[in-house]
């Protein structure tokens, strides 16, 4: 399936709106590519993480799978999914995907003045131009209705993209002030996070679909979530789990196995073995200790 498409309107006397963008819909990007200008892929290099790639035009990038690094004036970052990143003209940049995983992108590269001075007077106004916005339906949504749309070319095109685009600018500045939001909203966040765990101890636990729920890329929330609590969540959760075991060992009369069954272990030998290596003692020995 093609998933890269451009559009230029016609010249026009009103070149205030005059519109040029280039889309891609999951688009795989490895370490051997990397972006031209206008937005297409250039595969006639290997991309070094060491060269600097000057952005042409307004080019917005949003991953929603893989991971990699990326660097620009405003430092360096980590790329995972629902990271979002903005480039305006004159920006430098460098990046290379994961070379296990590479990454995948929804992408927009545009010219066009009435959007040129949104992204400069609002969405760059923070001086950020990476954000962990999680995986957003929203997002996706726009920017395969630009796609489609530019792929089927059809009258008023021009009208239609501009305003899906001032709609994807409006959700990205929501994103934007999420993500920017404030330390005690954070810790209010991972609070929330730390009661859901407590109240479903005996339940797999999906982190990454909690994280994208609060607006947050995984790897920002596990980090701010380390920051809080001392833990990352999946070994906070075990923490838990192991608490309540050596409390269910001194209380009831269940045996090992139906402890570890109880707390949504699958195997009672690699509960044991995990007990053992949190604690420094087996199951049966803290029974009797307690006995």
């Amino acid at each position: 399936m093609k998933n890269i498409c451009s559009y230029e309107s016609p010249i026009r006397s009103d070149e205030k709106s005059a519109l040029f963008f280039k889309v891609g819909i999951s688009v795989k990007m490895l370490p051997q590519m990397a972006l031209n200008h206008n937005g297409s892929m250039r595969h006639d290099c290997f991309f070094s993480y060491v060269s600097k790639d000057m952005v042409k035009k307004y080019q917005i990038h949003y991953i929603t799978d893989g991971s990699g690094e990326y660097e620009d004036a405003t430092g360096s970052h980590s790329i995972g999914p629902g990271t979002l990143i903005i480039n305006k003209p004159g920006d430098w940049r460098r990046f290379t995907p994961s070379g296990e995983t590479g990454w995948v992108e929804n992408y927009l590269a545009f010219n066009w003045p009435l959007a040129e001075r949104l992204v400069d007077q609002v969405l760059l106004s923070s001086q950020k131009s990476v954000y962990d916005v999680g995986i957003r339906e929203d997002i996706l949504e726009t920017c395969h209705h630009i796609f489609e749309s530019a792929n089927k070319g059809e009258e008023g095109l021009q009208q239609y993209i501009s305003g899906m685009l001032l709609k994807l600018f409006g959700v990205i500045l929501t994103c934007r002030e999420q993500d920017g939001g404030s330390e005690e909203r954070l810790e209010g966040t991972i609070r929330k996070a730390c009661f859901f765990i407590k109240r479903n101890i005996s339940r797999n636990i999906d982190f990454k679909k909690i994280a994208s729920e609060n607006n947050l890329g995984y790897e920002h929330f596990r980090k701010v979530f380390k920051q809080v609590v001392g833990f990352p969540p999946g070994q906070y959760h075990l923490h838990l789990k192991i608490a309540m075991a050596k409390k269910m060992l001194g209380s009831t009369n269940k045996s090992v196995k139906e402890i570890s069954y109880d707390l949504g272990f699958d195997s009672v030998y690699y509960f044991c073995r995990l007990f053992k290596n949190k604690t420094g003692v087996t199951p049966t020995q803290v029974r009797k200790q307690l006995s």
